[in-house]
């Protein structure tokens, strides 16, 4: 092809279908489309209650590492605003503070 020529339209049938929101429809969300059922859900959770026990353990303790782990910036900041100070108190609120970061950190 030459610089003068100039470039050959594409044809019609080379283009791709427009896109059609919900035209498309997949096997998979045919099979796994009720998986949030509320029935499902519920024959799922009696497959649960033998680990009642075990699964209230493991999200209180989801719960509390969640907790110690936002409470440790809060610790230092309390740390640098209320004990890094010339007042004589500091000093105490200081070491609260390091008991309180300890106890946060061994949890």
């Amino acid at each position: 092809m030459s610089p003068s020529q100039p470039a050959a339209a594409p044809a019609h049938d080379d283009r791709p279908p427009f896109a059609v929101v919900g035209s498309q429809i997949s096997y998979e969300e045919e099979l796994f489309g009720r998986v949030f059922d509320k029935w499902v859900v519920r024959r799922f959770l009696v497959f649960l209650t033998p680990y009642r026990g075990k699964l209230m353990v493991a999200i209180g303790s989801v719960l509390l590492f969640t907790v110690t782990q936002l409470s440790i910036p809060l610790i230092i900041r309390a740390a640098i605003d209320d004990a890094l100070v010339p007042d004589p108190a500091g000093g105490a609120i200081l070491d609260m503070i390091v008991l309180l970061f300890a106890a946060v950190v061994v949890i």
